[in-house]
């Protein structure tokens, strides 16, 4: 068999099939472009899972155009189109040296990036390890919406100091700004929104990309990998709206390594391994700090 493409961990850069019709595209356009007009047949439990928050990581909004399975590679056998899941690799260090070697290892790929900060531990975590791992100061950046509840501009400068950051590029963004990126959010991500966060991230990424950028380094996965929040809802559309952008979206969250370490030792609301792990490097008030949910209005 021949490999044609090899799955992201969790989903995270979708990719899309026709099995039936020896089919594959990174996107669903470029699929449905290589299927024709024949195969835009609305899948409507592909499309009611997406509304109701739970897709369930192979259907899509169409019946021919399927995702590959989070972690699966797709192999080409004569004729036919065949996915095999990957098995996770055994642990092999403690969690913060594998954090820090799946960093290293990402970055090898990166000529010019910056780190996503918000107000939680996960991006805080992110940052901390990079600034260890290249022993330089890194560009960071962060969305401000100044919508009330929802924006993380106050924490986020917060941890900066906490963290000795004397510099964070805070991007602005507005009612109007959410509103207008909508259409560019969903051509990106291809499937239906349920809450406008996603958008954000277009927005950020957009102008990361706009600032000369072509990597965005994020804590994104954190709470999928050691907190089992489904990754089905959120990792494929983020990942999918920044490779939109033209950017590369790095996490070291989502390295098979970490991931096989989460599994070996267990997940809990309060990513309590996480935090502990973390502690090495970043300050008690940070590591324990409750997550604070923000929907976007």
């Amino acid at each position: 068999m021949k490999l044609l493409v090899q799955g992201s961990p969790m989903g995270m850069m979708p990719h899309y099939i026709s099995a039936a019709r020896g089919a594959h595209a990174p996107t669903l356009r470029e699929l449905l472009d290589l299927l024709g007009d024949q195969a835009r047949a609305i899948d409507p439990v592909g499309l009611r899972q997406y509304f109701d928050r739970r897709p369930d990581g192979e259907r899509t909004c169409f019946r021919e155009a399927k995702l590959l399975p989070a972690g699966s590679d797709l192999y080409c056998d004569g004729e036919n189109l065949r996915c095999h899941g990957r098995r996770l690799p055994l642990p092999q260090g403690s969690l913060l040296s594998l954090l820090e070697h799946a960093l290293q290892e990402s970055l090898v790929c990166a000529d010019k990036f910056a780190v996503a900060l918000s107000g939680g531990l996960d991006s805080a975590l992110v940052l901390a390890l990079t600034r260890r791992v290249t022993g330089k100061a890194i560009p960071v950046v962060t969305l401000a919406t100044r919508l009330p509840g929802y924006c993380e501009l106050e924490q986020t400068l917060e941890n900066a100091r906490l963290l000795g950051i004397d510099s964070v590029e805070v991007i602005e963004a507005n009612e109007a700004d959410l509103i207008s990126a909508l259409p560019d959010a969903i051509a990106g991500c291809e499937t239906p929104l349920f809450n406008l966060h996603p958008v954000s991230k277009l927005l950020l990424a957009r102008e990361v990309s706009h600032r000369g950028y072509d990597a965005l380094l994020t804590g994104d996965g954190a709470d999928q990998v050691f907190a089992a929040s489904d990754p089905r809802n959120y990792l494929p559309i983020v990942g999918a709206i920044v490779r939109a952008t033209g950017l590369t979206l790095l996490s070291p969250f989502l390295d098979e390594r970490v991931l096989g370490w989460a599994k070996c030792h267990g997940t809990d609301p309060e990513k309590t391994a996480l935090r502990q792990a973390a502690s090495a490097l970043l300050p008690a008030e940070l590591v324990w700090c409750k997550k604070t949910p923000r929907l976007a209005p």
